[in-house]
């Protein structure tokens, strides 16, 4: 296959490039290709959701479980009374259509630690609703038993269903010595270590189950003539379903696709190039971003910093006091992209203020911790790591940097600016007009002047 890198020519500003091996040069047909997509995308539908502007799409309590608790309850909000109930037990099948008599339906949610129940008195159907999280030992099986001693309720009127985004069902941890077998009539159920029934048995999936669900719930709400009464239902109900397409890949594509064009743009007789060629990218990109980062870290803060050297001097992490991160060296940023090599967090450089108001009492630092890249102040007392105490009154939105949780872990009172690093290392070549750049020299302009001016009071600085 032949290579697109080049890591042997760099360009001037030490950041390599990339070039074209193929006849049809493959990179000037993505670019074409890039502009004819936003052209395209800027006339298809958004994909805002409400919903998932708030909450995780996969978040299984405060967002799937609330929902379905919330219209499956007859006495929720929605004031539609047990309909939306009805139309889940017909969407599990007409043998359970009515195995609950919902004029008696009650619904319970997280109420000993069971996702779901729903109950008439005499029967219980629970819901274990798993997305992401794993099985706990013996959950099933606590759940079931549960209702056995606690409601006294027999194996026949326990109906347990196992709600995922796929087809998995509970494994052998959580069934803890149960397991799942067919009772002879075409339906599943749990039995115990000797063979005995303890409950009913059906798996449900988000992608076909609860999509049919919500669409039965739409159809119906659809023939209702309320005169728009009950409009934020519908409305509600379409933004869940589309977050369950999401979470079950179920979503309507409405963008173009890169495979696309590598399969069916330009000279279909030299296809087989364009596909050696993005996937030389992607097995390269990362000795790319490891430049990147090499280069922001050490050429593009030197070169960032020089106009300034009379009040910043570059100095070792242990000059400071400091013994929680480590100073960068080159093969640091191999280490974070390498897909080979362990990662070891907190590695950074540091610069001393060493000229007007705030002469050892401030450093200048960029570092990198388990997978954040943050640029910022550190307080010093004396020229030294301090308690941490510092800067009331500084106006830190003015400077785009706060506290985080490094702040407390790793530097005490570090201020910074940070960001996931795989999403900042594509903005950062060249580094002088990244984020990061920008807020360094925000922040070096700030101390030059409060220097110059003699005016420390803005910084409320501690001694």
């Amino acid at each position: 296959m032949e290579s697109i890198i080049s890591p042997e020519e760099p360009s001037s500003d030490g950041v390599p490039f990339i070039r074209s091996l193929t006849s049809d040069d493959f990179l000037s047909g993505f670019m074409a290709y890039s502009q004819v997509y936003d052209d395209w995308l800027r006339d298809q539908p958004n994909d805002f959701n409400l919903i998932t502007s708030m909450l995780k799409a996969n978040d299984e309590v405060r967002l799937h479980s609330r929902v379905i608790f919330s219209w499956l309850n007859p006495q929720g909000s929605h004031r539609q009374g047990n309909a939306f109930a009805r139309e889940f037990m017909v969407m599990l099948g007409s043998d359970l259509a009515s195995w609950l008599d919902l004029s008696r339906l009650k619904v319970f949610r997280e109420k000993n630690r069971i996702d779901l129940c729903l109950t008439d008195g005499r029967r219980y159907l629970i819901i274990e609703n798993k997305l992401d999280a794993p099985d706990q030992r013996g959950q099933v099986r606590r759940y079931v038993e549960f209702v056995q001693t606690e409601r006294e309720a027999l194996p026949e009127d326990i109906l347990l269903i196992f709600l995922t985004k796929g087809s998995r069902n509970p494994s052998k941890r959580s069934l803890a010595e149960w397991a799942i077998e067919p009772d002879g009539n075409g339906r599943l159920r749990l039995v115990d270590e000797n063979g005995k029934e303890q409950a009913g048995y059906r798996h449900c999936s988000y992608g076909t189950d609860v999509l049919e669900w919500l669409e039965r719930c739409e159809l119906q709400l659809s023939c209702s003539n309320d005169g728009g009464r009950l409009d934020n239902l519908r409305f509600a109900f379409g933004e869940y379903r589309r977050v369950v397409e999401r979470i079950s890949g179920k979503t309507k594509e409405t963008r173009m696709a890169l495979e696309a064009w590598i399969l069916e743009g330009g000279d279909p007789a030299s296809m087989h190039k364009r596909i050696a060629c993005a996937e030389s990218i992607v097995e390269q990109m990362w000795k790319l971003k490891a430049r990147w980062l090499k280069h922001a870290m050490t050429e593009g803060m030197d070169a960032l910093l020089a106009r300034w050297a009379e009040y910043v001097e570059p100095v070792k992490p242990e000059d400071l006091g400091v013994t929680t991160v480590e100073e960068f060296k080159s093969p640091h940023a191999t280490a974070f992209f390498s897909p080979k090599t362990r990662w070891h967090p907190n590695k950074g450089r540091f610069w001393k203020v060493t000229k007007g108001a705030h002469a050892d009492r401030l450093a200048l630092v960029i570092c990198i911790g388990k997978t954040w890249l943050h640029v910022g102040l550190l307080p010093l007392r004396a020229g030294k790591l301090s308690d941490g105490v510092w800067i009331e009154n500084l106006d830190a939105r003015a400077l785009n940097i706060r506290n985080n949780p490094i702040s407390e872990k790793v530097l005490l009172g570090f201020r910074s600016f940070g960001v996931p690093l795989e999403q900042a290392i594509l903005q950062m070549a060249p580094f002088e007009c990244s984020e990061q750049g920008q807020v360094v020299q925000s922040i070096v302009s700030m101390l030059v002047n409060e220097s110059t001016n003699g005016n420390s009071q803005r910084l409320g600085l501690h001694t």
